[in-house]
C-alpha cells in the first residue's frame, strides 16, 4: 500500500505542461476520504495547509508517531506516464518508446525524469533523524518492480532490510542511486 502511496510524494511535481495532475487527483480522494478521517483536524492543525494537502506524505510524515517503513521507487513508471507526461502533454507519441522502457529513452528524456524523481527525493531531506521511520529508495522503472524483481539495497532484500527494521536488529535508510538499479527487470 504504501508503495502506491508513494506518488503522494509528488505533490509539487508538475507535468512537463506546468499543471498539477497529482494534486487535482488527489484533491479529489481527499475529500471522500476525510469523511472517515480524524486525520483532517490533526493534519490542518499541524501542517497548516489548506485540507487537501494532508493527502501528501511529505506533509504528514515528520508527525506520524507510529512507525513507518516506506517502500518506493523514486522514477517508477506510473508517475512518469501519468504525472510527468500523461498522454494530452505527448499527442505525437514522442515518449512512448521512453515511457515502455527507460532504455530506449533519449539523454534529454532520462534528464527529465532525473529531474523529476530528484523532486521526490528532496522530501527526505526534509525529514528529522527517527528510529522509528525507515524506507527502502529504488531506481526502478517498472512499476511495482520492488515487489516482482526483489531488488537488493546495500545486499539486502526488502524483506530482509523490513525484517531488520521491524525488530530493531538494525534501522534501514536506503536510497538506491539513478538510473536504474541493476537487478530491476
Amino acid at each position: 500500500m504504501m508503495q502506491e502511496l508513494g506518488v503522494l510524494q509528488m505533490q509539487g511535481s508538475s507535468s512537463m505542461g506546468g499543471q498539477s495532475l497529482a494534486l487535482w487527483i488527489f484533491k479529489r480522494c481527499m475529500r471522500t476520504l476525510l469523511l472517515y478521517m480524524d486525520q483532517q483536524r490533526i493534519c490542518l492543525q499541524l501542517v497548516r495547509l489548506q485540507w487537501n494537502q494532508c493527502f501528501f506524505p511529505q506533509n504528514v510524515v515528520p508527525y506520524i508517531q507510529t512507525p513507518i517503513f516506506i517502500i518506493y521507487s523514486a522514477y517508477d513508471s506510473w508517475q512518469i506516464n501519468n504525472i510527468l507526461v500523461p498522454e494530452y502533454l505527448d499527442p505525437q507519441r514522442v515518449w512512448d518508446p521512453c515511457k515502455k522502457q527507460i532504455s530506449n529513452c533519449t539523454f534529454s528524456q532520462r534528464l527529465i525524469i532525473q529531474a523529476f524523481g530528484l523532486e521526490f527525493l528532496k522530501v527526505f531531506e526534509g525529514l528529522t533523524p527517527s528510529f522509528t521511520r525507515g524506507y527502502f529508495i529504488t531506481s526502478c522503472h517498472s512499476h511495482g518492480a520492488i515487489l516482482s524483481t526483489n531488488p537488493r539495497l546495500l545486499h539486502k532484500t526488502l524483506a530482509e532490510a523490513v525484517g531488520d527494521w521491524y525488530f530493531d536488529r538494525a534501522g534501514f535508510k536506503h536510497i538506491d542511486p539513478y538510473p536504474c538499479a541493476r537487478d530491476c527487470k
